[in-house]
């Protein structure tokens, strides 16, 4: 579902212009007209995309949640041992919680960036390698 669509000038391309999209961060696609003539021209914009979580994705996830039900404890401390060995500080500390499954073959876990944690890079990455 595309969310406030705005064409700002007509979009009538003619041949030998190019119709180029920019997606920035934070969710807007912008549509530019390209030509020798003109140069850049905004003809429309995309505020956001709702892609939506279908209902089948939404019980995938619950049925996972039934599945993996034994909480791997002490975290904070696991970091903390590594962080004193020289390990794994920082935004390199982003698991919040693991579950494993009853066999213990898998595991589910919630993953996350401490509050206030930035990067020179954060504009760039929407998820970072």
């Amino acid at each position: 579902e595309l969310l406030d669509v705005k064409f700002s000038n007509p979009l009538d391309l003619e041949v030998g212009c190019e119709l180029v999209s920019t997606h920035h961060f934070g969710g807007e696609i912008e549509f530019l007209k390209k030509s020798p003539e003109d140069g850049d021209l905004r003809v429309a914009s995309i505020a956001s995309i709702n892609a939506g979580l279908a209902a089948s994705n939404l019980e995938l996830l619950d049925d996972l949640k039934h599945q993996h039900t034994q909480e791997v404890l002490d975290l904070q401390e696991r970091y903390a041992r590594l962080s004193e060995a020289g390990y794994h500080r920082g935004a390199f500390q982003s698991i919040k919680s693991v579950f494993l499954s009853d066999e213990g073959k898998s595991a589910l876990g919630c993953i996350g960036l401490s509050e206030g944690c930035d990067h020179d890079h954060d504009a760039y990455y929407h998820a970072h390698p």
